[in-house]
């Protein structure tokens, strides 16, 4: 007896066979996947700043005195901060002082008013000049030994870093 409502499942696949896909499938899936996420999480080089030396050399700053450097930050940059060193080469007990300062604090501090700096060594032989982001305008560097007797010889490398 024929059973004409029976059908012919010999052109299809097996549940085993779509089982074996869809796990194929998935484990293609979760690659790639994988794959993006470890391209996204690449440590992506740091942009290198743009480096323009502020004061960098040799010099004596006198007793009694103090030694200015002015310097412009632009306002096409993001981000701009100072970064450099100081030291006393002669190893002078008392040190110098080194700030930095905006254009109206450095008028206060030559007036023997309050000033406020941006970075403020306090009496030092040696130190890392260091500034969080600057805004777009005058700034001046200072080295003081306004409070000393004696003359100091410093070297000094300080830069001005854009990005």
């Amino acid at each position: 007896m024929s059973n004409e409502s029976s059908q012919d499942n010999s052109h299809r696949p097996s549940k085993k066979m779509l089982a074996i896909v869809a796990v194929t499938l998935i484990g293609i899936l979760a690659v790639a996947v994988i794959a993006v996420l470890a391209w996204q999480n690449q440590n992506q080089p740091f942009p290198t700043p743009a480096v323009f030396p502020i004061m960098e050399g040799n010099f004596t700053v006198n007793a009694g005195s103090y030694k200015d450097y002015n310097f412009t930050v632009p306002s096409d940059f993001s981000r701009v901060w100072v970064g450099g060193t100081f030291t006393v080469s002669d190893g002078a007990v008392s040190g110098i002082r080194v700030y930095i300062m905006d254009s109206a604090n450095f008028t206060n501090w030559q007036n023997g008013q309050i000033a406020n700096n941006y970075y403020d060594s306090g009496q030092a032989n040696s130190g890392n000049v260091t500034t969080t982001t600057l805004l777009s305008r005058t700034y001046y560097l200072v080295f003081d030994n306004t409070f000393s007797a004696a003359s100091k010889n410093v070297t000094s490398d300080v830069n001005l870093l854009l990005l």
